[in-house]
């Protein structure tokens, strides 16, 4: 009698023990994809900390290069805005269980930038694969790893070998000539600015830049677009940003002689570049800063050697308004303040 009972028990319990783990698998499933859901989310609203809790102490991120990185180097990408991706939509999201571990593989379009040693990459809506390993951890799912690939672009896509707005530099590290730069964002113009002769971290190069008579010269400064892009949604400039400041001669008469008053932008005597670049050849402070020379037509040099970095670097750190760079002189980067 009592085997019988222990029998019958022993069916049962196996019994709802089968019927029990599919539900199980099921509710675990789906806690994976909203896991899944959420982590893009806070992704694309560039939220580190919101990220950094869906990811175990000992993540690992293999990104498309191949490149391995551990957690605090692929957060530190977010951070820094090296990567920054605006939209990131999933298809094709498949979720297998195994005990407290669980694998994923989706089909992510991927739209915004990353940033590496070997370059800038762009992205819009470019697909590609995530396979993600995320183990239980208490009441939550984590990730310990996850591996990313992209589809090649489409032969008649953009190079970002050639992408203007990316720095370039000659084999001896000069800056090559930032190339359509008036195509970029205009932010601002200024007319014969003169820093104060006292103040200690100025240049002699620029506290003589205006020693002439008036009316002096115009400055337009220009920014890449995708940097200024990242601005306009980070307020902070991404790793790389170029910015150009072209300088003409102000002019009061023309050639026609129709001018009563006034000036005008007359021969072109300037040609600047300053750059925030971690890899620029030489390393050293993030921004370092440029002068193309000029022929006797204003054609600039094909490159320039960057200054050295207590030239410019300690002034715009110190008085720039944002990051080193002068947003109180540019309206189109100060009036979004």
């Amino acid at each position: 009698m009592s085997r019988s009972l222990t029998s019958v028990s022993l069916v049962v319990v196996l019994g709802l023990a089968s019927f029990g783990l599919p539900a199980l698998a099921g509710d675990a499933r789906q806690e994976v994809e909203e896991t899944e859901r959420r982590w893009a989310e806070a992704v694309e609203r560039n939220d580190v900390d919101a990220i950094g809790r869906f990811l175990h102490d000992d993540f690992t991120f293999v990104n498309p290069r191949g490149v391995l990185l551990h957690r605090t180097e692929h957060l530190d990408d977010f951070r820094q805005k090296r990567t920054v991706f605006s939209k990131v939509e999933l298809s094709e999201v498949e979720v297998r269980i195994y005990d407290d571990a669980a694998v994923v593989t989706s089909r992510p379009k991927i739209t915004g930038y990353a940033v590496t040693p070997a370059g800038k990459t762009t992205f819009d809506a470019r697909p590609g694969r995530f396979t993600d390993t995320l183990i239980r951890s208490g009441m939550k799912w984590l990730a310990v790893a996850r591996h990313m690939s992209l589809d090649p672009a489409p032969p008649s896509g953009p190079s970002t070998q050639n992408d203007p707005a990316r720095p370039r530099y000659t084999s001896q590290g000069e800056l090559e000539l930032p190339s359509g730069f008036r195509s970029w964002i205009f932010v601002g113009a200024d007319l014969s600015p003169v820093y104060k002769p006292d103040l200690p971290e100025s240049t002699r190069r620029e506290r003589q830049r205006h020693e002439g008579e008036p009316p002096g010269d115009f400055h337009n400064i220009y920014v890449d677009r995708e940097s200024y892009d990242a601005y306009l949604k980070t307020r902070e400039f991404p790793d790389p940003t170029i910015l150009v400041m072209e300088v003409f001669r102000a002019e009061r008469k023309d050639a026609k002689g129709i001018l009563k008053s006034g000036q005008f932008e007359g021969q072109r005597i300037g040609l600047e570049a300053a750059v925030k670049d971690r890899n620029r050849p030489g390393g050293g402070v993030p921004w370092a800063y440029y002068a193309f020379e000029l022929d006797a037509a204003g054609k600039p040099a094909k490159s320039a050697p960057a200054f050295p970095d207590q030239s410019c670097y300690a002034c715009h750190l110190k008085h720039a308004s944002k990051d080193n760079v002068w947003v109180q002189f540019y309206p189109a980067l100060r009036d979004l303040e």
